[in-house]
């Protein structure tokens, strides 16, 4: 008899501990404001792909590569040496 009543016990306190949580979702997600994500996307994304759109590609000389991988074989040499 104990047995049953201590599980009914836990299983109205399991209840009540998930309304709470429930609720407290509920409430939180009501205080956060309303974003308009097509005007967020108009003003981050668009103005982006815009400064993108006339960037002009450049060919890199082939000093300029070379200096380059250099660059990447000495940080890798140096990393290499760290550990």
């Amino acid at each position: 008899m104990a047995s049953r009543r201590g599980f009914f016990k836990k299983l109205a306190l399991g209840g009540a501990a998930l309304t709470t949580a429930g609720a407290t979702v509920k409430f939180a997600d009501s205080m956060m404001p309303d974003v308009d994500l097509q005007a967020a996307y108009k003003n981050d994304v668009e103005p982006g792909d815009a400064i993108l759109a006339q960037r002009e590609y450049v060919l890199m000389s082939k000093e300029e590569k070379e200096s380059m991988v250099q660059m990447f074989i000495d940080d890798y040499e140096k990393n290499k040496t760290e550990t």
